[in-house]
């Protein structure tokens, strides 16, 4: 006969094994959208260096390190995942394929 210890790991070591795999596929599945990125809510008055950011589309991001932005600055190659959390001061920049600054927004 197994003592109580030995019955409760052969009960808690699977669910453990099945909630890890449960997390990295949700993880993965998030990464797949591609383009997809949180479009600024409309109507909100957003905080974020939109416009200066948006003047340097087409060159590289090292551009950015010359600005003093107020709020976060979030650089993604395409097709990086990323959280959806909106953020209301943080300006996102996308790199193309050739690593040039290819879209700008809020959140």
């Amino acid at each position: 006969m197994t003592d109580p210890v030995s019955k409760r790991l052969i009960v808690a070591v699977p669910l453990a094994a099945c909630a890890v795999l449960l997390s990295l596929c949700a993880v993965q599945a998030m990464g797949r959208g591609g383009d997809v990125a949180a479009p600024t809510p409309e109507g909100v008055n957003t905080a974020c260096a939109l416009d200066a950011v948006q003047a340097k589309i087409g060159e590289k991001p090292m551009v950015l390190e010359t600005l003093t932005l107020a709020g976060p600055l979030r650089v993604l190659k395409r097709g990086q995942p990323m959280t959806m959390d909106f953020i209301e001061s943080r300006t996102n920049v996308e790199l193309d394929d050739a690593g040039l600054i290819a879209r700008v927004w809020c959140g």
